[in-house]
């Protein structure tokens, strides 16, 4: 049976240079927004309310990140 879960995908857009592969945003997922500390120098941060529909179970973990397991184990 899936149930669906409301997780946050934590996205850092950098502030200064040209686009390439090196600098690409960054996507996580979050049980809940992070407090980040402040403002960040180089990169905007913001958290998208993001719907996952799974049969497996989002474990979270220190820092908030999230992992998922199956009824049987890790996956």
């Amino acid at each position: 049976m899936k149930t669906q879960y409301t997780l946050y995908q934590r996205r850092a857009i950098p502030r200064a240079g040209t686009d390439s592969p090196d600098n690409w945003p960054r996507w996580d997922l979050y049980g809940e927004p992070q407090d980040e500390g402040g403002p960040n120098l180089y990169y905007d941060i913001d958290y998208l309310p993001v719907v996952v529909e799974t049969d497996l179970t989002p474990v979270e973990y220190g820092g908030g990140r999230i992992e998922w397991q199956s009824t049987t184990g890790m996956s």
